[in-house]
């Protein structure tokens, strides 16, 4: 598997091999390390090459939000970056931590690859984010066992092909990034136009690659292209993938890939840079299920046909200011805002025996069920980090602080059409909901949370302490109408806040060892669908009594 990040490091041999350049008569080699997230300091960039040959050194910011050395992080952090995709053939998120000891990816055959499990917690317990932007939430509902009779909507919103680097914090990290971030933080970052660039050595560089998956007919195609010209720095890339169900299941199921990054980064002068970036990623799937007998509760189905569709469409725009030269109080500066609005749509066709519930058996009637489904996630936020270099009594200080400000909107309105196929007559009111409805009302969630932290080191560098508090605040604000009343249920809005205090200490004796000590608390705000959720049972309704509920 070729990936596009390491192919545009160009060799001789590479120009005659498809690598499409400006020139093909000089020779670049980048570096097998990789700084995450913020340009480096000098005196990082002497540390990478003097340390490069080993091959072992990899900087990391997840842990602290600033560049470090994976020894000298105060957590266990991993980075997997593009050689090692490469390297490791990985298809999906579910590769990624193939070999990572402690953490797993779910799979769920209808709805696919859900979320991380670091140390046993997952879902809405760790946090995953692209280029610091926190993706959607999982969401579950109902019976995600049997098909169209409930939902299990996982995370995977992001395509591995245009991956920079990816890390993965064990542990809580929610003085840093807040809520959800309890078991961990899984940190996507993605393909840099600059840094491309560099490693080349000249303005403008393409790459190809193709590979095929013989256990499921997946074929995977990626287009990287960067070009500079005088102060701006370009990339696009394009991914498409194609694949069937895998050769040990029966049902027929074909699915499709697209991912878009475009990039453009304008660099105003050495220590300033302004940064525009648009995603897209859209994926569907198609499952046609027959002559699956399910439980009689459910009643008989004899055709099932659903449409699962994906995408996630962000814009952003960040300014970065990284001087370590500076005089004044401020080194490093980054301002960010960004828009992310993120879709799940679910259409599916269900033929089968309606159920008698009295007679407790099905009925010779055959029925045809249509339902659509959405999930809505959209959020607007922005973001400001500053880091401030200084000596003070002895030992050295870095100190960064911040603010993170977010607001996002969910929805779930879903909505089922039942036909009796003998007699034609149609109704919205199909066990167990009565239609349209949904499962939460629509819901507003504000955050906003301040952190500082120091990184002090002393004794020739050997010794670190580092401290750290974050403030945040929550705020749901719910609209009901009348599709979430039809539940029975009630709602409400909640607003809470939480602090977050951390405390690292880390001995390194040698560039290779080091030991740490770490404690740090870290907390998770109830998501929209944990304080809302309703459904009215039609079966307990027509004997006299509901089922409706408010979790809080």
């Amino acid at each position: 598997m070729a990936t596009p990040a390491m192919a545009i490091v160009q060799t001789s041999e590479t120009c005659k091999t498809g690598l499409v350049t400006s020139s093909c008569d000089e020779s670049g080699e980048g570096l097998e390390t990789s700084l995450i997230g913020q340009a480096e300091s000098p005196e990082a960039s002497d540390e990478l090459i003097d340390n490069d040959d080993d091959g072992l050194l990899r900087i990391t910011v997840t842990g602290t939000r600033t560049p470090r050395t994976i020894q000298a992080a105060p957590v266990t952090v991993n980075v997997i970056d593009a050689d090692d995709i490469n390297q490791l053939l990985i298809r999906d998120i579910s590769d990624l931590v193939r070999y990572e000891p402690g953490v797993s990816v779910r799979n769920n055959l209808q709805f696919g690859l859900q979320d991380f499990n670091i140390r046993g917690l997952e879902g809405n317990r760790v946090l995953i984010q692209v280029d610091d932007i926190r993706l959607p939430s999982s969401f579950q509902f109902g019976d995600a066992v049997t098909p169209g009779q409930g939902f299990n909507l996982g995370r995977d919103y992001f395509d591995t092909e245009i991956i920079r680097t990816a890390e993965i914090l064990r542990g809580p990290a929610s003085t840093l990034y807040g809520s959800d971030a309890l078991g961990g933080t899984v940190s996507y970052f993605t393909l840099d136009p600059t840094e491309l660039i560099d490693e080349v050595g000249r303005d403008s560089a393409a790459t190809a690659s193709t590979n095929f998956d013989s256990r499921n007919d997946g074929l995977t195609s990626t287009f990287v292209q960067v070009y500079r010209f005088d102060n701006i720095d370009t990339l696009f890339a394009y991914s498409r993938r194609d694949s069937s169900e895998a050769e040990n299941l029966g049902d027929e199921q074909n699915s499709d890939r697209n991912s878009v990054l475009g990039k453009l980064v304008y660099n105003l002068n050495d220590s300033s840079t302004v940064d525009f970036t648009v995603e897209h990623f859209d994926n569907s799937v198609d499952t046609i299920t027959s002559e699956e007998n399910l439980p009689l509760i459910t009643g008989t189905t004899t055709r099932f046909e659903e449409e699962i569709d994906t995408n996630r469409t962000r814009l952003s725009l960040a300014y970065e200011y990284d001087n370590p030269e500076s005089t004044s109080f401020l080194d490093f500066a980054r301002a960010h805002l960004y828009f992310q609005d993120s879709r799940t749509q679910e259409e599916n066709e269900r033929e089968f025996f309606a159920f008698d519930f009295r007679a407790r058996r099905p009925t010779p009637t055959p029925t045809l069920r249509v339902s659509e489904n959405r999930f809505v996630d959209q959020i607007f936020g922005g973001d400001a980090q500053f880091r401030s270099d200084f000596d003070w009594g002895g030992s050295d200080h870095r100190l960064t602080y911040g603010v993170d400000i977010s607001n996002a909107f969910n929805a779930r309105p879903r909505n089922r059409i039942q036909t009796n196929l003998i007699t034609g007559g149609t109704t919205q009111r199909a066990i167990p909901d009565d239609f349209p409805t949904r499962d939460y009302p629509n819901s507003d969630t504000f955050r906003v949370g301040i952190y500082l932290q120091d990184e002090i080191t002393f004794g020739d560098g050997k010794f670190g302490i580092i401290p750290g508090l974050r403030y945040d605040y929550y705020d749901l604000s719910i609209d009901v109408d009348e599709d979430f009343e039809r539940n029975g249920a009630t709602a409400t809005d909640f607003s809470d806040s939480s602090f977050s205090p951390t405390l690292a200490l880390v001995y390194q004796p040698t560039s290779e060892l080091s030991f740490y000590g770490r404690y740090a608390r870290g907390f998770r705000a109830p998501q929209y669908d944990e304080i809302n959720s309703g459904f009215t049972n039609q079966i307990c309704k027509d004997s006299g009594g509901s089922v409706s509920f408010r979790d809080q």
